[in-house]
């Protein structure tokens, strides 16, 4: 899993829930391990399977984030899912992701529990 701005996220994904991932701060960063696990540069982890990113955040432009994403992943005929997360109104945001065809995830203070349940069997 690729995470995008999300470094309190990191810690709960890999040590609580095994989930295997990669950090990128910046949008610039993030497309490059992209690109890496896409084979670019031989890498041996594959493809991310799913993509998360800070929707608040303001130093990450979402809509080139989810373009430059979803051209790469499927210039190489891979799949990913995007997913945004964000503390901010859920209706506002759901509509937001649905313009740019990704999924949401509200960051409660429950969200340990709650990406437990979506990523643990």
């Amino acid at each position: 899993m690729l995470l995008v701005g999300l470094p309190d996220l990191f810690p709960v994904l890999e040590e609580e829930i095994g989930i295997k991932c990669d950090e990128a701060h910046m949008e610039e960063s993030a497309m490059r391990l992209l690109h890496q696990s896409l084979g670019f540069k031989n890498c041996n982890c594959g493809p991310y399977s799913h993509m998360m990113f800070d929707l608040e955040d303001p130093t990450i432009n979402q809509s080139n984030l989810v373009e430059s994403t979803m051209i790469a992943v499927e210039n190489y005929g891979e799949r990913i899912q995007i997913i945004a997360v964000t503390a901010k109104d859920k209706e506002y945001s759901e509509s937001i992701c649905k313009k740019m065809g990704i999924g949401l995830i509200q960051k409660t203070n429950n969200i340990t529990e709650d990406l437990k349940r979506l990523y643990l069997p």
